[in-house]
């Protein structure tokens, strides 16, 4: 799997269902999750094979703000659940 890219860290918000529906039916190659330095918490972002572009799970009352995980293990089991994914990109970004 490649590296994420700026675009990750750029993605759209969504909501769960239109999360759940770009990966099922548009398939993806990555799910990313990633945590900087200065927050306290997990995004978790997928790259959509047919669009090839990142999405990221929103929260369920704001669309544009990502949804937080306090621990990693927490998002892992949620995207798994949700999506079935089995391999995932743990980041930690250093803001420049």
């Amino acid at each position: 799997m490649s590296e994420p890219k700026q675009e990750q860290c750029n993605s759209q918000c969504v909501k769960e269902n239109v999360f759940i529906y770009a990966a099922k039916y548009g398939g993806f190659n990555e799910v990313c999750i990633s945590k900087t330095i200065e927050e306290d918490f997990y995004t978790v972002s997928v790259l959509i094979k047919q669009m090839n572009e990142w999405f990221t799970l929103s929260t369920r009352r704001d669309s544009h703000k990502p949804r937080e995980f306090k621990h990693v293990d927490v998002a892992i089991s949620k995207i798994r659940k949700m999506i079935g994914a089995t391999k995932f990109i743990i980041t930690y970004q250093h803001p420049l």
